[in-house]
């Protein structure tokens, strides 16, 4: 509950910042890192759909247990993982939506 503000405070600022440009050329990228880990699946949904109406372009790390919530969202969906000192990436797009 004490999240969806943070998100929607930290999105809006952020449209306000690339819509004028603040700062030069902008790409609009944000990175979300440890995304929604306590949001439920309704409060995620509504801030990413609050989100995707923006320009901006979004990289978000979440925990895997998110995946089926973010996806839908998304356009590509990378699985990172790690198996003792070996770290490799699957596409995980066609299976997230």
């Amino acid at each position: 509950e004490t999240q969806t503000p943070f998100y929607i405070t930290i999105a809006a600022s952020f449209m306000q910042l690339y819509r004028n440009s603040i700062g030069g050329d902008s790409i609009g990228l944000v990175m979300l890192d440890e995304a929604f880990n306590n949001m439920d699946d309704e409060r995620i949904e509504g801030v990413l759909s609050f989100m995707s109406g923006s320009n901006l372009q979004m990289i978000i790390a979440a925990p895997p247990d998110k995946i089926q919530y973010i996806g839908p969202f998304v356009r590509k969906v990378l699985l990172v993982l790690r198996e003792e000192r070996l770290s490799y990436v699957e596409d995980f797009t066609n299976a997230a939506v």
